[in-house]
């Protein structure tokens, strides 16, 4: 599951960490996000 950060979302290294410095809503999105799509795959691996 390591790469799976970097399948959905290849830019996150550079992205992420920019959003998060710059304080912008979209950071909190972003893990919005991912945390949701982490969540589906999970279940899925287990289902």
């Amino acid at each position: 599951m390591p790469d799976y950060l970097d399948e959905c979302v290849p830019d996150w290294r550079t992205s992420l960490p920019a959003m998060l410095e710059r304080h912008e809503p979209d950071a909190l999105a972003f893990c919005d996000r991912f945390t949701d799509r982490w969540i589906d795959l999970v279940a899925t691996e287990r289902s």
